[in-house]
């Protein structure tokens, strides 16, 4: 029996030894001190080696779909994190916090945060869309530092003539000559002045004109701008709030236009493989440049469980694509290079239905039942939607990741815990939504676990009973697991 003295120094906090190696859109990613990236709807900025991501700190008491008469806060904050890969996140903590009778108090809603510096002034800036619930009275507030990690000063809403700009979703953008522009819904682009803290003039009145249809409140959300040797490049997605949606692009030579609408940018019906554009980073290095499409797969109603949706884009000339889903990929920051990862290479499989009490078997606990699932790996997969029903399997191995089913009405969210030999958590459980407004698309890897030292360790999946707001059920499916680096002559004894 363990004493308390051992059961106390069982239970104390253990510094994290895990190390990211690549980058999985459908996971939840951990930072450097091993807690969840809590960035949503990012900015990044680039100074020398580093990036700098800004992000939504969001909570499940920040919904956008709170009744406005709910005491819960809405606004919790921005989120800053560093990192010379580009992979591994240092959190840097929350510049950007609830201020008390202003634009960014808990009562509104903060969103699409962007930093950016101003050579002139040499003052950083973070800006963020607020407004209040069901998207009114929105406001582009803007906060100053003289270091880019802060301490942040609130000075308000960005005017032009007098006047208020906003209208929904923003982004921001420096050109090489060191001018800032303001890029808002319906691709309308201003010029900000000199010293970032008002807006000079209107540049582009409309990017889209009658290529693209009002849909809802507006023209397109998620604006992503970028440059490219060969012009300026905007990306929207349609008016459809939290729902993924197949989005679209323009260029144009100059920023002033003329702007040449091109279509879509990923196939038709993917949605953009289940996410919204947001932001665009062109990664510039020694052997070349990767322009890096960062969306958000947006969890209705549990904005907290949204996860960051990264792919490299194919940018040929003034054109741009997103063919494919990559499950894994690694970016080379300082080459400027990216490369897939195969996330079967060298790993061992366990399908949902090898049960058992040992190692590399599965226990299930509660109402779980299989069921075919035609195109999942043995075509059958593990199912339940009983609340905290789990289904755990051990291993020995560095890495383990997790296939599940996909659905667009019947899937729920499912809470994922890893575990040491010994039971302990190595980080709090992290939350993955099944959800999809897509149809095929080939994201069924859901759950990527950090590279850790070669151990016996644990998944547990858990059924939360949380659910997207557009799924019908909080149904978790479970298709199988691969484990790398593991001992195989044992796995099939």
């Amino acid at each position: 029996m363990l004493t308390l003295a051992q059961a106390a120094e069982d239970h104390k906090p253990r510094p994290y030894v895990g190390k990211a190696e690549g980058i999985y859109p459908s996971s939840p990613r951990l930072d450097t001190d091993g807690n969840t990236i809590n960035a949503h709807g990012i900015g990044i900025y680039q100074e020398g080696d580093t990036y700098y991501m800004v992000g939504e700190k969001r909570t499940d008491r920040n919904d956008a779909f709170v009744s406005f008469t709910n005491s819960e806060d809405r606004f919790a904050g921005v989120n800053l994190y560093a990192s010379s890969d580009l992979i591994n996140w240092r959190f840097l903590g929350t510049p950007i916090v609830p201020i008390k009778h202003s634009l960014l108090s808990s009562w509104r809603i903060g969103e699409r945060p962007k930093l950016y510096y101003n050579a002139l002034t040499k003052k950083y800036f973070i800006l963020v869309k607020s407004m209040i619930w069901g998207g009114f009275s929105n406001q582009y507030v803007i906060s100053t530092a003289d270091h880019v990690a802060g301490p942040y000063t609130y000075v308000g809403a960005l005017r032009f003539g007098g006047k208020n700009p906003a209208t929904g979703d923003v982004n921001v953008f420096v050109d090489d000559d060191r001018s800032g522009y303001l890029v808002v819904p319906d691709g309308k682009i201003y010029k900000l002045s000199d010293d970032f803290l008002s807006i000079e003039r209107e540049v582009v009145a409309d990017v889209w004109g009658a290529a693209v249809k009002r849909e809802g409140y507006c023209k397109s959300e998620g604006p992503g701008f970028f440059k490219t040797d060969d012009g300026y490049f905007l990306l929207g997605s349609k008016g459809t709030y939290w729902r993924g949606s197949d989005n679209f692009y323009a260029s144009a030579p100059r920023i002033e236009g003329p702007w040449t609408f091109h279509g879509m940018l990923a196939p038709e019906g993917t949605k953009t493989w289940n996410s919204q554009s947001g932001f665009v980073l062109p990664v510039r290095g020694s052997a070349g440049t990767t322009y890096v499409y960062m969306g958000d797969r947006w969890v209705n109603g549990r904005l907290g469980a949204s996860t960051l949706v990264w792919q490299p884009l194919q940018v040929h000339g003034t054109h741009v694509s997103l063919p494919n889903y990559h499950q894994g990929w690694r970016i080379d920051a300082a080459a400027g290079t990216w490369s897939p990862l195969n996330t079967e290479d060298g790993a061992e499989s366990i399908n949902n239905h090898v049960e058992g009490s040992g190692l590399y078997q599965w226990i299930y606990q509660g109402h779980w039942s299989r069921r075919d699932g035609a195109g999942n790996y043995a075509n059958d997969v593990s199912e339940s939607s009983t609340k905290n029903d789990t289904a755990m399997v051990g291993f020995v191995g560095t890495q383990i990741y997790l296939y599940t089913a996909i659905s667009d009405r019947d899937l729920g969210i499912m809470g994922i815990t890893l575990l040491d030999a010994l039971g302990r958590p190595l980080f709090a459980e992290q939350f993955v939504s099944l959800r999809t407004d897509a149809g095929a698309q080939g994201n069924y890897l859901s759950y990527a676990s950090p590279v850790l030292p070669k151990a016996e360790y644990k998944l547990r999946v858990r059924v939360t009973g949380l659910k997207d707001r557009s799924s019908k059920k909080s149904t978790i499916a479970i298709d199988r697991v691969m484990i790398m680096n593991t001992d195989a002559s044992a796995l099939h004894r």
